[in-house]
Parts: C-alpha cells; sequence; structure tokens
C-alpha cells in the first residue's frame, strides 16, 4: 500500500503511575525522635522502566516526637511524565520501658533516652 493508505498508530500514555504508602508508626530512638526509612510502592502500567519517586521529608530523615504526626509528601513520576501525588504520616512515639521489678510494667517515660 502507499503512504496515503497507512494509518499511523500511536499510543498516548494519559495513565498516572500509583503509589502506596500507609501510615507509618515508629519508637523513637533518640532524644529528637526517629530515622524512619520507608520505600513506597510505585506501579505504572504503561510505561518501562517502572515509574520513580520523591518524597519530602525523605527516607531516613529524623522524624520528631508528636501525637499528630509528621505528614509526608511524595509524588510518582512515570516515563510520560504522568504524576500522581500521594501523602502519608509518620507517627514517632516514646518508648515504653519494662521495669524488671515493681508493679509497673510498660510505664511510659518521657524519652527514649531513659529506657
Amino acid at each position: 500500500p502507499s503512504p496515503a493508505h497507512c494509518a499511523l498508530r500511536c499510543t498516548v500514555d494519559t495513565t498516572k503511575p500509583t503509589i502506596v504508602q500507609g501510615d507509618i508508626y515508629a519508637d523513637g530512638t533518640n532524644a529528637a525522635g526517629a530515622l524512619v526509612n520507608f520505600n513506597p510502592v510505585v506501579t505504572d502500567i504503561a510505561s518501562q522502566p517502572a515509574a520513580s519517586w520523591s518524597c519530602s521529608p525523605a527516607s531516613g530523615s529524623l522524624f520528631p516526637y508528636g501525637s499528630a504526626g509528621t505528614t509526608v509528601l511524595c509524588s510518582a513520576t512515570d516515563a510520560a511524565s504522568n504524576t500522581r501525588p500521594h501523602s502519608f504520616k509518620v507517627f514517632v512515639s516514646e518508648c515504653i520501658c519494662m521495669r524488671e521489678r515493681g508493679s509497673l510494667l510498660g510505664t511510659r517515660l518521657p524519652r527514649p533516652a531513659a529506657c
């Protein structure tokens, strides 16, 4: 067939990747909080290689104590530049120390350095 009879078929990737990371609960490891690592699961049905991700604060950052948690903002981007945002929280709690003797087990102390 001549070029006039041929149709060019293109597939345009408009599908955003998926990014999944649930809230994280960590015990404090020092007086300031805890270093917390995470690795969201990122998938993309249309792009190879798989989509990349970035988060702020980054994995491995120091997260402070606090009942409200720290919000982590992430995004996943595929090879076609489709981007999907995602957020989750990191909660860092004070450690619970166990006393060998006495009636109080699981006494919550003000900071893990005392544990």
